[in-house]
């Protein structure tokens, strides 16, 4: 459970998109703010991609704080914690809470199910 916020972090730290993504489980069952990968495509086209931005614009760099990983069966966990993206002084920094759940796949652990909620300094 641990290794897929890991690697998300670091997509995310290094503005990987797809690698991210990929700790989503593409089903239609997947709940997020973010949805399916075409959507998330189109929020980022809307405000530009790391590539030709300021990292610490519109991604700034992500940390989880606080994480809290309750296993609800051998199938199923439950994430809970903090994040703060740290961006400059235009953007400014984000920070909020999330809940996850997770469902394991035959290979790993995937979101199923994301909450997360906002708080702008």
């Amino acid at each position: 459970m641990q290794k897929t916020l890991d690697r998300q972090v670091a997509a995310w730290n290094k503005g990987d998109i797809p690698a991210f993504m990929a700790g989503y489980r593409q089903t239609n069952e997947l709940r997020s703010h973010l949805a399916t990968q075409s959507q998330l495509a189109g929020k980022l086209r809307s405000k530009g991609t790391r590539a030709d931005t300021p990292t610490e614009t519109l991604w700034g760099t992500l940390r989880l704080n606080e994480v809290t990983i309750t296993p609800h069966s051998d199938e199923y966990a439950e994430v809970f914690g903090q994040f703060h993206l740290t961006r400059n002084s235009d953007a400014g920094d984000a920070t909020g809470l999330f809940t996850l759940l997770l469902h394991k796949t035959n290979k790993e652990w995937l979101v199923l199910h994301d909450h997360t909620s906002t708080a702008h300094k």
